[in-house]
């Protein structure tokens, strides 16, 4: 229980700067701090809230801790907000990946 806390624990700086990394790199630009998830942990429907408010279908992906992706969907942000249905999932931490347009915002969270 305690890894969970830390790792529920776990945010980015809070600045809309992003991180540069290799162009191979799934998380090249990564919006720190500009997406909310919850419950975290969750084992079932997770929220997610983006700072900026969108409203377009947009491509989410889950990657674990390997860095394999093990989800990919299109779904629906209204102001913002989605929901995504994490019950699939094996216990575990996970990265949301969402990107729209050259913009890409990440999160962990954890699966119970």
């Amino acid at each position: 229980m305690l890894l969970l806390s830390i790792v529920s624990s776990i945010s980015f700086a809070q600045t809309s700067d992003s991180t540069s990394r290799s162009s191979n790199d799934p998380f090249a630009t990564v919006e720190k701090a500009e997406i909310t998830m919850y419950p975290n942990p969750s084992d079932g429907v997770v929220q997610v809230s983006l700072r900026e408010s969108i409203n377009e279908s947009i491509i989410i992906k889950v990657y674990n801790r390997s860095g394999e992706e093990v989800y990919k969907h299109n779904v629906h942000f209204l102001d913002g907000k989605s929901e995504i249905n994490v019950k699939h999932l094996q216990p575990g931490i996970y990265i949301l990946h969402v990107q729209s347009g050259a913009k890409t915002y990440s999160h962990y969270f954890s699966k119970l």
